[in-house]
């Protein structure tokens, strides 16, 4: 069944070359609480929660203002969640299961309850996690129209408020293996082939090339989604790009944070089988650090600048 055409965002997924298994975990704050958020599940990082003024179904999704420009519902999660982590208590150290996604069960251990038993740990599950996040936002926007996936049947799980069932199935969804926390660029474009089937409009692709903040502000009028970099430090990482503040990125790092980014492109072209492109790097700003409870750090500011090359898949024609 074709759904009516809507006015969504574009949609852009960046991911690296290399394809390597991103670096798993995050930094936990010794002492602090690891409690879920205490709103909705996964939290809305880029902070609102109050009364807003009522907008039209044309000014929804697109940006904020001339400057401001972010996926306002996008949630932030993270791929260590149901780790187990030592946590300083009244002078002695307590091994807890972290649960900070707000899952009804935490990640980990609900994928070891979905058949994958030998999955001790987070193998690097960024390019899930942080599809997820895209495809979730994309959801929400979708609702927020009015529309349903209830029919479209490969897509429809983006409609559960569970974060461990969305990103589990997220995984299905870009053909990641649980166990093994690879997923390739051809099959994160397929995912976003998929999710333009189940609404009957727009398209995917690759474009080789670095989008810079005034084309992503002015070209396209509302916000693009994700961004991946590969870091010669940790083998690769994906991030989920939220927006920008009219100067810079904001990315929802699927290490459990977000925070402002400058994304600074190479000076010689390359090629590869795909297409020409350029190396690229980002660094963090050290301004809009925003995280779930108990984390401290996020990958970019852990690993500072990263080299990697951006090969952007995307979603357009809404």
């Amino acid at each position: 069944m074709r759904m009516k055409s809507l006015m969504m965002p574009a949609l852009l997924l960046s991911t690296v070359v290399l394809l390597a298994a991103c670096a798993p975990g995050f930094s936990v704050e010794a002492g602090g609480s690891i409690a879920p958020p205490p709103d909705e599940p996964g939290r809305d990082a880029t902070g609102g929660g109050g009364a807003s003024t009522p907008v039209s179904d044309e000014q929804k999704s697109r940006c904020q203002s001339e400057t401001h420009c972010v996926h306002d519902q996008m949630p932030l999660w993270s791929q260590a969640d149901g780790s187990t982590v030592g946590v300083l208590r009244d002078g002695k150290v307590v091994i807890e299961t972290l649960n900070v996604n707000g899952a009804a069960v935490p990640l980990i251990p609900y994928i070891q309850s979905q058949g994958y038993s030998n999955v001790k740990g987070d193998p690097g599950w960024c390019g899930a996690v942080s599809f997820a996040m895209l495809a979730k936002s994309w959801q929400k926007e979708l609702a927020d129209r009015g529309e349903s996936l209830k029919l479209a049947s490969n897509v429809s799980f983006l409609e559960d408020s569970d974060p461990s069932v969305v990103i589990f199935k997220t995984m299905g969804l870009i053909g990641m293996r649980p166990d093994f926390g690879v997923s390739a660029p051809t099959a994160h474009e397929q995912a976003l082939k998929t999710m333009a089937a189940a609404t009957g409009n727009g398209k995917a692709e690759i474009a080789m090339r670095m989008m810079s903040v005034s084309e992503f502000r002015e070209t396209y009028k509302r916000p693009l989604v994700t961004l991946g970099i590969g870091a010669a430090a940790a083998g690769g990482h994906f991030v989920a790009l939220n927006g920008t503040d009219g100067q810079n990125y904001i990315v929802f790092d699927p290490w459990g944070a977000s925070y402002t980014v400058k994304a600074t492109k190479g000076t010689v072209e390359k090629d590869s089988p795909l297409g020409k492109y350029y190396e690229f790097s980002l660094s963090y700003l050290g301004s809009g650090m925003k995280t779930l409870t108990g984390v401290t750090s996020g990958f970019v500011p852990t690993y500072g600048a990263t080299s990697g090359v951006l090969n952007s898949i995307q979603l357009s024609g809404y």
